[in-house]
């Protein structure tokens, strides 16, 4: 186990969070690889995309699985320019 996972298993157990962290053996990089490790389908996931917003502010988008980030769809609906990834 990484000293991050680690790290975070400690953080929930000393906060008593409702969570069950998970590990594989595999890559779960994407998610085609994570539906494969866990034997689920693309759309029973969520992702979390980090972007850089005009002041550099942090901006998460959170997609469906199946699902690309656009950072002009996410400029628009924020009302902002120049978002990039």
């Amino acid at each position: 186990m990484s000293q991050y996972e680690e790290k975070l298993r400690t953080y929930i157990k000393e906060h008593e969070i409702d969570a069950e962290l998970l590990t594989f053996n595999q890559s779960t990089h994407s998610v085609a690889d994570a539906s494969a490790a866990v034997g689920a389908e693309p759309e029973d996931f969520v992702k979390s995309i980090a972007m850089i917003g005009p002041d550099n502010q942090l901006i998460v988008a959170i997609v469906k699985g199946e699902h690309r980030a656009s950072t002009s769809r996410v400029s628009k609906a924020l009302k902002l320019s120049l978002i990039h990834i």
